[in-house]
């Protein structure tokens, strides 16, 4: 997520966040990349709320200037790295007039400095979190401190300093900085164009290849994905019966079901009745008994069951161990990063092309 311009004019705060809260419900792992010289706090601290109530592992990037409430949005990442020419600035908060311009604080009334005290404590509580006492933070704070890359890393407010060989973007004035990025496109994509490099060999694409035709491949991936499952609910409905070939057969329609909802899919095709139900039935149903029985072998042999083929096409799976990277669910990918490095790294790789960084 790119978090480019000033919260609560270019950037809305509110819905950054609802976004956010989207993508940590689907996704694992969100880098917010962040180019910012701070804004609205109200604004800001819906997006603070959210990055800690995410259950996604949020990396914040300060790719240019991540000053006032965009410098605390980028403390708060579960891991925070900064591009080596890059600023951060921590000021105190403050009341600004109908045009923007800071509101000397004696012409506060007092019930407006009791709420920016109570501002400032929240903006202090969120910073303590990075290591530093309360004593410090404050002191930071009062004297609108800036930190480059290498001090910032220095104080322990990041984990990671981005080598992009723009050695001579270091010496740049803050809001000279902030221009350039936002009017070099190059910029914005320098710590993705290796990666996406690698990702457009894996799918046989060029290396200049567009963000839009490599989407398209990885569509294509995963809709090829989803009909093998498809193709493998078809196979258990033929072995039931349910599921008939032919010009009279009812394997088109299924199959069309299966695409759309393959859970109302199942309840209508892949339902086997109990061996214990109707002792006296007829030849019928002892037919469908015994294609049942093979199904069941079939299933066992595939290491599937109907349960889990629902599951995995909803993206619920629990149980199946799936040996595609695309066909993992956010939570197993999780697990599997944690229990199977391993593991993890080979599938990671075999989908994209390139190693994952993981750190200890």
């Amino acid at each position: 997520m790119l978090l480019y311009g000033i919260i609560g004019e270019k950037i809305d705060g509110d819905y950054f966040a609802q976004e956010l809260n989207w993508l940590g419900r689907e996704f694992d792992e969100i880098n917010i990349r962040i180019n910012s010289m701070g804004g609205d706090m109200e604004q800001g601290l819906s997006i603070v709320s959210e990055m800690r109530a995410s259950r996604a592992f949020i990396i914040t990037t300060v790719e240019g200037v991540a000053a006032s409430m965009a410098g605390v949005i980028a403390m708060v990442g579960d891991e925070r790295r900064m591009n080596d020419y890059a600023r951060i600035m921590l000021h105190l908060a403050y009341y600004v007039d109908n045009k923007g311009n800071k509101i000397d604080g004696e012409k506060l009334s007092k019930k407006d400095k009791k709420a920016l005290d109570q501002m400032n404590g929240i903006l202090t509580d969120i910073l303590k979190r990075t290591g530093k006492d309360e004593e410090a933070i404050t002191k930071i704070l009062k004297d609108e401190t800036w930190y480059t890359a290498e001090t910032a890393k220095a104080e322990g407010f990041m984990s990671q300093i981005m080598d992009t060989t723009k050695k001579q973007l270091a010496a740049m004035e803050p809001l000279k900085l902030v221009a350039k990025m936002m009017e070099n496109e190059n910029f914005n994509h320098l710590n993705n164009e290796k990666p996406m490099k690698r990702i457009a060999a894996k799918f046989g694409l060029k290396e200049d290849a567009t963000e839009d035709q490599i989407l398209e491949k990885i569509r294509e991936a995963d809709a090829k994905s989803a009909d093998e499952l498809v193709e493998k609910f078809l196979v258990i409905g033929k072995a039931l019966g349910t599921v008939t070939e032919g010009k009279d057969g009812n394997e088109e329609k299924v199959k069309r079901l299966a695409k759309a909802d393959i859970e109302l899919a199942a309840e209508m095709y892949l339902a086997v009745k109990d061996e214990g139900d109707d002792d006296d039935e007829g030849g019928e149903k002892a037919e469908a008994k015994a294609k049942g029985k093979k199904a069941e072998a079939k299933s066992n042999e595939k290491n599937i069951t109907i349960a889990e083929l629902v599951k995995a096409m909803k993206g619920e799976g629990a149980t199946l161990k799936p040996e595609k990277f695309e066909d993992l669910t956010a939570e197993q990918v999780e697990e599997l990063r944690e229990k199977d490095r391993k593991k993890y790294v080979a599938l990671y790789k075999a989908r994209y092309g390139f190693e994952p960084e993981i750190e200890d």
